[in-house]
């Protein structure tokens, strides 16, 4: 009786022991024990206390949302040496090397309208052989996030890069941008673009 009380206990204090029985409780209830685990989960040889640390068995998702994040604290300062991770369009995470992601460009071609994407675009190109243009920065772009826009069409057309709720060049709402040329900005900070270079 002094045994199914004290295990009675540790079930109920959410203390697992490696033990594989069905115990009765004082009221008649009959627990079973499941010290068997799996798919990211180990137990301690010693205690027999069920934790993290054990290998995946099967592909596993965490779902969060906006407000329901993942977050890791205490993470050690990195290197350039270390690898660097990233999901796919599945959102499965992967790892590469710094050397893979040096350089990379995401380079799209426009012939309408378009807000630029400020998770994936680096190089917009814009032919506005058929028609106006207008291509959108959206307001809320982290500092420092780089965009090169080049016209590719020598029609008489017009390209405008138009700024949501900021401005360019110290004051501008927008750009016009002319036949065969590229501009390349970058975001300033506190609703501010500049200018880096045109050519």
């Amino acid at each position: 009786m002094k045994r199914i009380i004290c295990m009675f206990l540790l079930v109920s204090s959410g203390f697992i022991t490696g033990q594989t029985k069905t115990v009765v409780t004082k009221f008649g209830e009959k627990i079973k024990i499941y010290p068997n685990v799996a798919n990211g989960l180990k137990t301690n040889d010693i205690s027999g206390t069920m934790m993290l640390g054990g290998a995946l068995t099967e592909p596993t998702v965490l779902t969060t949302t906006d407000s329901n994040t993942l977050s890791l604290i205490g993470l050690g300062q990195g290197s350039t040496a270390d690898r660097l991770l990233v999901t796919d369009a599945a959102g499965v995470l992967k790892v590469i090397t710094t050397s893979q992601s040096v350089g990379f460009m995401n380079v799209i071609r426009k012939n309408t309208d378009y807000t630029i994407d400020a998770n994936v675009d680096n190089v917009i190109l814009v032919d506005a052989t058929s028609g106006n243009i207008n291509v959108t920065i959206p307001a809320g772009i982290i500092p420092g996030r780089l965009f090169l826009i080049k016209r590719v069409d020598s029609s008489t057309s017009t390209v405008t890069v138009r700024f949501t709720s900021e401005t360019v060049d110290e004051g501008d709402s927008f750009i016009t941008v002319g036949n065969k040329v590229s501009y390349q900005i970058i975001k300033e900070g506190a609703g501010k673009w500049q200018t880096l270079s045109r050519f």
